[in-house]
């Protein structure tokens, strides 16, 4: 397998969700800076420049509900800020996990491609098991677990619970 890194459709839903990330920052931007929160705020007793995140998410989804448009107020530079660091966190955790190398269910971090050369001299009888991958004791554990909560059902069923 040649080694070609094509991350196109990650990246692309990675911005995808950047923009979604943005656009939700700026109607919640709109919603904080509408009188219709500051008036919860003041019911409750919390400061003009608190937040809320309960009101903040009601009124938002009224306002999408009414299909309000988006505009540029007081606050929309500073949440779009918001959104913008949380753009470059999302870039960051994408670029740091597509440079990674895997070797399936081994290890991961130096992983390699393979040539074909180095997978000529690989045969069935040359593999190794490893008995920690198909341990019995797994399926044992699963069983007695399945019996037990069966039998409380049975019990509890029995006894007209």
């Amino acid at each position: 397998m040649p080694n070609e890194k094509r991350h196109t459709v990650e990246y692309l839903l990675t911005a995808m969700l950047a923009i979604f990330i943005l656009y939700c920052m700026v109607y919640i931007s709109n919603t904080i800076d509408m009188p219709e929160y500051k008036r919860c705020l003041k019911e409750q007793g919390m400061a003009e420049n608190e937040i809320d995140i309960i009101n903040i998410y009601n009124i938002t989804m009224k306002r999408a509900e009414n299909e309000e448009k988006i505009a540029f107020t007081k606050s929309t530079l500073k949440y779009v800020g918001y959104g913008l660091v949380i753009d470059v966190v999302l870039f960051a955790m994408l670029n740091v996990e597509l440079s990674k190398k895997y070797a399936q269910e081994r290890m991961y971090g130096d992983a390699e491609w393979g040539k074909v050369k180095q997978f000529k001299r690989i045969s069935g009888k040359k593999k190794k098991f490893y008995f920690t991958d198909h341990s019995p004791w797994k399926y044992l554990l699963h069983i007695k677990v399945y019996l037990c909560s069966f039998k409380k059902v049975w019990k509890e069923m029995k006894n007209g619970k």
